[in-house]
């Protein structure tokens, strides 16, 4: 991968847009009276870039629905990388207009900035785009090709997720490079293996499109952070555009099954703000400090606090229903989700799978075996990006204590996982609880308990406004760390862990440190 962060489509050492999967890349121009002469004469319609788009069909085409000079507007489609295709060549525009049912109803906003275009005809060796329904979570590199009027050939920009904004995801430039600007509307936000060929299935992937920014596009250093922009992704324009349905590759990062109606907020107080509370500490926890990877929650089936955790599970990263599932078609469900390209995918699939074999469909034997050089990268590539992991119902798998196992490995791996269960009675939550959710109490209370430990040293060597923790706390806590592994009844062992990591984590806060 090369270490720019952005370069035009026709650099010699960028051999993405020759081949012939670029042909799906879009540039999108419509007339305009304010558009500068190209001496051409003077009854030629003057045209100025509005963006891209994405070829997702025969003579079907995606970009944001402002784009269009109005709702109705006829734009002109033009097929840049079509020369570089075999049997290609320079093709002239193709007008193409709103396609009946291309607009998704309802109130408009920017997680519904888009629009489906019929094209009049399709160059005969133009190919769609493959659309992947793996979202990218916080961390995860992609790639951005836009048409901006200074780089008419094509501008690629290297980018990173931040997170999700307001029902999109948002994207920081990488490495100080250009940033998203007028002609990138519609864009294409593809798989960070694509420019440079994985031989990845997922590479060059289309993950989502880009529908707005923020920043002054004349800025540089300081300036550069604010230069934010946001993508849709494929997944929920799928959502919006049913007609898209059965276009895009692989699987949905959440679970469609664990969707749940909007409920009005709980009153100041009540246990289900208290849930809420602690299920968004967990989400947003301090990266700073050491906090635990898992959390285990109990919903009892019905009513509001199922309908809250299945809206929480919407924030996480991948969030799957284990119902019915045995362990090895839980492993292959998270690893496809978490759409690791090509044999990094495969090497998280045989960790996952490696006591429980591979789940029908996902055999890694139907591959090359991963060799431990690819297993090793894959693996700290997801240890880098730490996606959350939301796994619902696992008291109701098929194999619910074998699939355990998978989550502890997943668990090594530096992902974050929610376990939900229906019931917090049974074999299956005191098994979560003595092998997953109380051990990673105890570490988080052990790395905080050495927090704790390193500021008292420190504040006995030099002044501070907020005081030194008494010794007697310190060695308190210690006590109570280790008492906890004497408790027999793993019920109460985790309420004396949460309890104690709770203190911890006030004992710190309380000495200036968050």
């Amino acid at each position: 991968m090369s270490d720019v962060s952005s370069r035009g489509m026709g650099d010699e050492h960028n051999a993405s847009p020759r081949s012939p999967w670029a042909s799906w890349r879009l540039r999108i121009r419509a007339e305009s009276e304010d558009a500068p002469r190209t001496g051409e004469s003077e009854d030629a319609p003057r045209t100025v870039i509005r963006g891209a788009g994405i070829l997702v069909g025969r003579d079907l085409a995606l970009t944001s629905a402002h784009v269009l000079p109005h709702q109705d507007a006829v734009v002109q489609v033009e097929f840049p990388e079509y020369e570089y295709v075999p049997g290609g060549g320079s093709v002239p525009p193709v007008p193409a207009r709103p396609a009946e049912g291309g607009q998704p109803r309802g109130p408009g906003g920017q997680d519904r900035d888009i629009v489906l275009l019929a094209l009049d005809r399709t160059p005969e060796h133009a190919r769609p785009a493959r659309l992947s329904l793996a979202t990218p979570y916080p961390g995860r590199k992609v790639w951005i090709g836009g048409y901006p009027e200074y780089r008419d050939r094509g501008l690629w920009l290297h980018a990173q997720v931040a997170g999700p904004s307001q029902g999109l995801l948002e994207l920081h430039p990488l490495d100080g490079g250009d940033s998203v600007r007028p002609g990138f509307s519609g864009a294409a936000v593809i798989d960070d293996s694509g420019p440079d060929g994985d031989g990845a299935a997922e590479g060059g992937a289309v993950l989502g499109m880009i529908v707005s920014r923020y920043g002054d596009p004349e800025g540089s250093g300081v300036q550069q952070e604010l230069h934010r922009s946001y993508m849709i992704p494929v997944e929920r324009i799928v959502d919006l555009l049913p007609q898209l349905r059965g276009l895009p590759a692989g699987v949905r990062a959440h679970d469609a099954s664990l969707s749940a109606p909007r409920e009005r907020p709980p009153a100041p107080g009540s246990s289900g703000s208290r849930l809420e509370r602690r299920l968004e500490r967990w989400l947003t926890a301090d990266a700073t400090l050491p906090r635990p990877g898992v959390l285990l929650v109990a919903t009892g089936g019905v009513g509001q606090r199922e309908a809250r955790v299945r809206q929480f599970l919407e924030s996480t990263d991948v969030a799957l229903d284990a119902t019915g599932l045995g362990a090895g078609r839980l492993a292959g469900e998270i690893a496809s989700r978490l759409g690791l390209p090509g044999r990094h995918g495969r090497a998280l699939l045989e960790w996952l799978t490696e006591e429980h074999g591979s789940p029908p469909g996902l055999s890694s034997t139907s591959h090359d075996p991963v060799d431990d050089a690819a297993r090793s990268s894959g693996l700290s590539r997801l240890a880098r990006l730490s996606p959350t992991i939301g796994v619902y119902g696992l008291d109701l798998a098929a194999e619910p204590y074998e699939s355990i196992n998978v989550l502890r490995r997943l668990r090594r791996t530096g992902c974050r996982v929610c376990v939900v269960c229906r019931h917090d009675d049974g074999g299956v939550w005191r098994q979560l609880l003595t092998r997953l959710q109380n051990p990673e109490l105890r570490k988080t209370a052990g790395e905080l308990l050495d927090t704790l430990r390193e500021l008292e040293h420190g504040a006995r060597h030099r002044p501070s406004p907020y005081g030194t923790p008494a010794p007697e706390v310190v060695t308190a806590r210690a006590l109570r760390l280790a008492g906890t592994g004497q408790v027999p009844d793993p019920d109460q062992q985790h309420l004396g862990l949460r309890t104690l990591v709770r203190e911890l984590y006030a004992d710190i806060a309380g000495h200036g440190t968050e």
